[in-house]
Order: structure tokens, then sequence, then C-alpha cells
């Protein structure tokens, strides 16, 4: 289109849909487990899953692998599996699935920021996500920030978590980087606040999407519930809400696939970005924190002593002053401010005074 051609506003733009023509992938296609590409790249897409703990990376893992293998939701044949685990992921793990036409598509699943551990707890984390990328990922074509898009307004856990992950990512992973907001399937249910994201993220491309597999399990949760309740036979007002649930699922099926058929799309058109940066960063961001708790702990040190000379000096004023005075002045301005240096091997460190 040239610069003079006029823009036609639509749905897709008003909702942000970041895809260009031609669409490569399809809604049917992905139900076969076929991923297409315009075959410039490698055939080979790695993905970041990060988030707040809570918002669904594992489960999306999972819907995502059941994809790629082909596997409907309802089809109970066969799972392609996975985290495998509903429960939080505490550690950074690199999955590597196919489709069924060859695609290469590796998942970094992330342990969640924000968890009840605290900031010793994120930082654990980030460690743990830093040493993974290290050991296992060269380069990303895609880094997917998952946000409850149901909040409303987003927590202050929430605002951290988006601004802690952006402040770990360098520029040169950009146009790379993606919001994903989850337990919504389109843009008409979200209720995220525009003012929450990140001015580094307001060009990112958004996605949505509720999780079918999630909400499926919710279903076989209600399935079994009415069977109990009713003798095993759900009565005509059970049948009905079972009807609706499990449409609403499959609703939310076709919305989930509709989304992938956009993510796959967009990766398609970017340049995978090594992830040296990325690691140079943590690094960065390690050497700082190390140099801050070095200066901290040298002015608590400086300051225990500083009070024990004030102390001697008002005895020495007020003609208290002995013997043992001048010796615990002695030891006083001997006493040593001891300073972090770095070592090859593990050290615990002992910050109590005295």
């Amino acid at each position: 289109m040239s610069a003079a051609s006029p823009r036609h506003s639509s749905l897709d733009d008003e909702f942000g849909d970041h895809c260009q023509s031609p669409v490569l992938n399809t809604i049917e296609s992905l139900k076969r487990g076929i991923i297409n590409t315009s075959g410039k790249g490698t055939g080979e897409f790695t993905i970041l899953l990060v988030g707040e703990t809570g918002t669904g990376k594992s489960s999306l893992l999972e819907f995502m692998a059941n994809v790629l293998g082909g596997v409907g939701i309802l089809d109970h044949s066969n799972e392609m599996g996975g985290s495998q685990s509903s429960s939080q992921t505490k550690y950074a793990k690199l999955y590597e699935f196919k489709s069924r036409n060859g695609v290469q598509v590796r998942i970094l699943d992330t342990p969640g920021l924000a968890d009840t551990g605290g900031i010793d707890q994120d930082e654990s984390h980030k460690k743990s996500i830093a040493e993974e990328i290290k050991a296992q990922v060269a380069v990303v074509n895609g880094v997917l920030i998952l946000a409850n898009g149901t909040l409303a307004p987003p927590s202050v856990i929430t605002e951290y978590t988006l601004t802690t992950l952006t402040s770990i990512f360098p520029k040169s992973l950009a146009d790379n980087i993606a919001l994903m907001f989850t337990y919504c399937a389109s843009p008409l249910n979200i209720n995220f606040a525009d003012e929450a994201v990140p001015h580094a993220l307001e060009k990112a491309p958004q996605f949505y999407i509720d999780n079918p597999l999630a909400l499926l399990k919710q279903y076989n949760k209600m399935c079994e519930k009415f069977k109990k309740r009713n003798n095993m036979t759900p009565d005509l007002r059970g049948q009905s809400q079972l009807s609706a649930s499990l449409n609403h699922v499959k609703n939310c099926e076709t919305a989930a696939l509709q989304t992938m058929v956009k993510l796959f799309d967009w990766m398609d058109g970017l340049n995978p970005q090594p992830t040296t940066e990325i690691l140079e960063i943590f690094n960065q961001s390690q050497d700082i924190a190390q140099n801050i708790s070095d200066i901290i702990s040298q002015m608590e040190q400086a300051t225990v002593k500083r009070k024990r000379i004030e102390k001697i000096r008002h005895e020495i004023e007020l003609g208290k002053a002995d013997i043992t005075s001048w010796s615990k002045f002695e030891q006083t301005i001997s006493t040593k401010i001891w300073k972090q240096v770095p070592t090859s091997y593990y050290n615990t460190l002992c910050t109590a005074t005295g």
C-alpha cells in the first residue's frame, strides 16, 4: 500500500490485530497440528513465557503442546503433555515440540514473579531463567508476557511484575515482545487498564486467550458434581447447564486457536534475536545488587563503630572513663570494616554485628 492510500478502520485495527496479510496459518491447519511459515527463517520458533505467578503460563504451554500435536482438547485418546503439572513452576525449564509438519517449537516455561517468597524469591527465579537461557537458548523469536486480563484495576503486584520484566529485556528485543492477556477470550472481555501497561510495552502486540484446557477441567468437575448430586444422571436443568458450559468451552477453543494463528503469523515476520544481551543485563543487575549490598553492609558496620566510639567519648566527658574504657576504645578503633569481594566458590555471610 502506498503512502498516499487511505487507511480503512476495522475491528482488527481497533483491537490491535498486529498480523499482516497474507495470513499464513488458519484454525483448520492448526487443528491438524500444521504450522505454516514463510520459509524466511530456520523453521524453528523459540518462545519465552514470563509473567506473574498464577497467570497461566504452564497451562498455556500445555495447550500449545496439544495444538502442535494436532490434538483437540476433547480428544481423550492422546495428550501431548507440556508441563504436566497444575502446580506453580519452581524453575525455568525448556520444552521442545514438533508440529505435525516438522516445525520445531521450543518454549521456555518460567517461574512466576511476585510469588509469596518476596523479592528474594524473585531474584532466585530470575537467576533460574538466566541459567536456563545461557544453557539452552541462543536466540529467541518471541517473548510472551502474560497478565491476567480480568483484573480491574491491575494490582500493585501486577504492575511491579510488568515493570520488572520490561527492565530485564534489552531494547534489541523490543519488536519481539508481546503481551498476552489470559482469562479473556477477546478484547471485549478485558478489564486491564491501558495506563497499567508500562511505557516500554505500549506498542507491543496484544493477544487474548481464555485457555480452553483450564475451562475443560472446570467443566469436568461440574459434571462430577452433577453426577453426585443426581445419582449419576443430571436433571434437565443440569443437562442444560452442562450443554451451555460445553459450548462455551468449544467456543473458547476456537478463539484460542485464532489467537495461535495470530501468534505464529506474528513470530514468522520477526527476526530472531540473540539472548546474549539478556544475560548481560542480568549479570549487570547482579553486579549492581552485589555492590549495593556491600555498600550497605559497610555503612552498617561503620555506624556500629561510630556509636561505640561516641559512647566511650561520652563516658570520658562525664569522667567515668577507666582503663577498661581505653581498652574498649583501642579495640573499637582497630575493628575492621569488612568488604565483600567476588570468589570462585560459595560463601555464607554472617551480617550480624558484634
